[in-house]
């Protein structure tokens, strides 16, 4: 096992052990409503995903390509091979940083905009006025997470340039500093305010490595005559070369960051505080159920696409289909288990009073057993979706679009309507049925077609 792949195993693994104490601590330092804010302002950050759109892993391949490109140059002594691609990385690092710049600002007035009518249509719905428990935390943290948005790029180009294993080293260095702060902030009663410090601590990192640790890397290019660099536009463009190339993964991602990421601020608009923290609470662990059965096709989908580029379409096929299994089956097994641990609640409970511990009350911090195995019917179809596209990408052909995007469509509508109608069970119901018995049906027919060119 290769070093990067370790440090990004071990970023997984800290989060797998990391998640059950951060839960305990919210249920133990937070009230019902409390923590239904501080769901609510973490999904107002998760915004920033629609802003990347994917493009990252764009930027990591067109560096990749532009370092390989100038180490060629500098191996050959080809001065003029060396000018062009020093122009090509310039371009790259430029660009990108405007692009993500203006990113940052949208998604900053985005995010504020649609925290504050969340919160503020919660508290004229419940006639609760606390608006100094949600306000001074999304003030202090939209802005923290708008500055990583406008450096992510710097990190895509130092992945894409042979700094992977700096790269995944610092990730899971930033997972583990920002769980002991966030942890330590739960237990001196900062509350919300811990999801701030945890956010500082993830800037700090993000600037800390490209401002100083790999400053040299960056002040190469910086330093390179811009007037060249502009001249050779014609060559490359971010516009033209970057932004194309994934515009079908961007369209995807939109749709289905709509159908999906919205569910704690439906709630928080539609019900209370308490119903969006229960679910919340729960979508953070069935998220890191997803997350460890999707991390089992992420270390197969290299070797299969190996396999397809070298024609091998058989034991790519094979292959493909034990991975399939396997991911799917502990998805099934980690939900089943979750489900399982809901409807025991009332009985650990009852021996948490029974030891003489401080009592905690578990069984109304999460949705119903019976919520929670129609959210796990709506994540078994996605898995499944998605499954079928790694194997098309792996193929190296472009997403299935028109299929996801009528998916992903039908499932915003039914959650959106669901959840505004009939609440956190409407919106359940709404999401399972139409990945079960749309976006799973068409996707696997337009898979079945593409699997018999």
């Amino acid at each position: 096992m290769d070093r990067p792949l370790a440090y990004a195993l071990a970023e997984r693994v800290w989060q797998i052990v990391s998640g059950p104490l951060t839960i305990w601590l919210l249920i133990r330092e937070l009230s019902e409503s409390s923590t239904g804010v501080y769901y609510g302002v973490g999904s107002v950050l998760g915004i920033q995903n629609l802003f990347e759109l994917g493009l990252l892993n764009v930027l990591i391949g067109h560096a990749g390509h532009a370092s390989a490109a100038l180490q060629r140059s500098k191996a050959d002594s080809d001065a003029g091979s060396i000018s062009s691609a020093r122009q090509r990385m310039k371009i790259l690092i430029d660009a990108s940083g405007r692009w993500f710049a203006i990113a940052a600002l949208v998604f900053a007035a985005a995010s504020l905009a649609i925290g504050w009518y969340t919160f503020t249509r919660t508290e004229k719905a419940t006639t609760v006025s606390s608006s100094t428990e949600w306000l001074g935390p999304l003030l202090a943290v939209v802005p923290l997470s708008a500055w990583i948005v406008a450096l992510s790029p710097r990190l895509a180009i130092l992945e894409g340039s042979g700094f992977r294993e700096l790269i995944y080293k610092f990730r899971f260095y930033q997972r583990l500093c920002g769980s002991f702060v966030m942890w330590t902030a739960l237990l001196c009663g900062l509350g919300v305010w811990s999801l701030v410090l945890s956010t500082l601590v993830q800037l700090l990192w993000t600037i800390y490595i490209p401002m100083f640790h790999c400053r040299g890397f960056f002040r190469e290019y910086q330093m390179f005559d811009s007037a060249e660099a502009i001249e050779s536009q014609a060559e490359f463009s971010w516009i033209k070369d970057v932004v194309p190339a994934q515009w079908r993964a961007a369209l995807v991602s939109m749709a289905h960051h709509f159908a999906t990421q919205y569910f704690v601020i439906i709630v928080l608009m539609f019900q209370t505080r308490s119903a969006a923290g229960r679910l919340g609470m729960t979508l953070t662990v069935t998220a890191a159920i997803q997350a460890v059965a999707l991390a089992w096709v992420q270390t197969k989908f290299a070797v299969i696409s190996d396999h397809h580029g070298a024609g091998r379409r058989d034991e790519a096929g094979t292959l493909w289909r034990r991975t399939a299994i396997v991911s799917t089956s502990l998805l099934v097994l980690g939900l089943g288990s979750l489900i399982s641990l809901i409807a025991m609640l009332p009985l650990v409970e009852q021996a948490i009073a029974w030891a003489g511990l401080r009592p905690l009350v578990l069984v109304t911090r999460f949705i119903t057993p019976l919520q929670c195995f129609v959210l796990s019917v709506g994540c078994i179809a996605s898995h499944l979706v998605g499954l079928q596209g790694f194997y098309v990408l792996a193929r190296k052909a472009n997403p299935l679009v028109v299929p996801m995007m009528i998916g992903s469509l039908s499932a915003t509508a039914a959650v959106w309507i669901g959840g505004a109608t009939f609440g956190t069970s409407g919106m359940l119901i709404g999401y399972a049925a139409t990945m079960a018995l749309i976006a799973l049906p068409v996707h696997t027919f337009a898979y079945w077609k593409f699997r018999q060119r």
